[in-house]
C-alpha cells in the first residue's frame, strides 16, 4: 500500500498499519504527493511525460514497513479493536 500525508511522517504508526493490515506499506521521499499526482496527470496529458511508467521511475521511495506481527497477535488486537468501535 501506498501512503501520503502528514501522518505518514510517524514510523510508529506505519508500522502498525503494517502489521494490522498484514501487508507492506510504501512511503514516498515527498509526504504530500496529492498535488503532485494532479501535476503528474497534467504532464501526461500534454505529452510531457510518454506514459506513466516514465513518471513513477521518477518517484523515490522514503522506507517499506513491512509486517512483523504474529497471526494470532493480530487476531487478538484486531478482535479488541473492533469491539471498542
Amino acid at each position: 500500500m501506498s501512503v501520503d500525508g502528514g501522518m505518514t511522517v510517524n514510523n510508529f504508526m506505519m508500522q502498525q498499519q503494517a502489521d494490522f493490515m498484514d501487508a507492506k506499506i510504501v512511503r514516498k521521499e515527498t509526504a504530500e504527493i496529492t498535488g503532485i499526482g494532479a501535476a503528474i496527470a497534467a504532464g501526461l496529458h500534454v505529452k510531457f511525460w510518454e506514459n506513466l511508467e516514465e513518471v513513477e521511475n521518477k518517484i523515490k521511495v522514503e522506507r517499506e514497513f513491512t509486517p512483523n506481527m504474529e497471526e494470532a497477535a493480530r487476531k487478538k488486537k484486531l478482535a479488541r479493536w473492533a469491539q471498542a468501535v
